[in-house]
């Protein structure tokens, strides 16, 4: 799923409520119709006055390794280290 920044969002809502369609409003951002849809649908969920800077809580439980700490991992078991 593409995430898009405040000011897209921002710019996403204004074209379409000036009466562009979805298709349009991709061209324009270079985005993809099925993202612009639904960006602006969530926006919309929201009421009159959407927050560009809403973002949706990220399900499930945190990781208890870094990124970094399974790359140094994965580098020691190839090498031959561990």
């Amino acid at each position: 799923m593409v995430v898009c920044t405040p000011t897209k969002k921002a710019h996403i809502y204004i074209l379409r409520k000036a009466g562009l369609k979805f298709s349009d409003i991709g061209h324009i951002l270079n985005m993809k119709e099925p993202t612009v849809s639904r960006n602006f649908h969530e926006l919309e969920k929201q009421g009159d006055n959407p927050s560009f800077y809403l973002c949706k809580p990220i399900p499930g439980r945190p990781r208890v390794i870094t990124p970094h700490a399974e790359c140094r991992v994965t580098q020691l078991i190839y090498s031959g280290e561990c």
